[in-house]
């Protein structure tokens, strides 16, 4: 019996792995807004290192798409921070430009030079958006992604909040 639970145990850390490893599929989703397909992540309360102070990590959308029927496209993201207030989250924060782009194609991420996110300012890759010195309190980000071809904006909530 030990034996049995040893294996479904492992089966199932497996099959989470496997899962996780294909965010995109069960992830993506057009809004009804006319986007192409995309997928965003999560926000993370933690200490920030470089700040020295707990804070908000935003994290750049793990999939993009071109706009429909074009080969390339720039994509760029802004993180908007938002704090619970009762029972709606108001508006914290938001950077004074799209802090990070991504070269894109149809099937997602270029792979080539400049592969994934790039920062806005000084071009290197892109992993966070760090919102700093924020007071206690629960927060989530409005996530928007805008699309350099059209200039089409779409705006999609992060899938969870967290607390500081």
């Amino acid at each position: 019996m030990k034996q049995f639970k040893r294996a479904a145990a492992a089966f199932f850390i497996c099959l989470g792995l496997a899962a996780s490893a294909f965010p995109v599929n069960s992830l993506a989703h057009n809004n009804g807004d006319g986007s192409p397909p995309h997928s965003v992540r999560g926000v993370s309360c933690e200490f920030l290192t470089g700040y020295g102070q707990t804070g908000v990590k935003a994290f750049p959308p793990n999939h993009v798409t071109a706009w429909w029927g074009l080969k390339d496209d720039v994509v760029r993201w802004t993180p908007v921070l938002y704090r619970q207030q009762g029972d709606q989250f108001i508006k914290w924060q938001a950077p004074q430009i799209a802090p990070a782009y991504a070269y894109v194609h149809s099937n997602g991420f270029y792979q080539g030079i400049n592969p994934g996110w790039r920062s806005s300012t000084g071009h290197g890759q892109y992993l966070f958006f760090a919102f700093p010195g924020l007071p206690s309190g629960t927060y989530t980000v409005l996530n928007i992604i805008q699309w350099d071809s059209n200039g089409h904006l779409h705006m999609t909530w992060a899938p969870n909040s967290c607390a500081i």
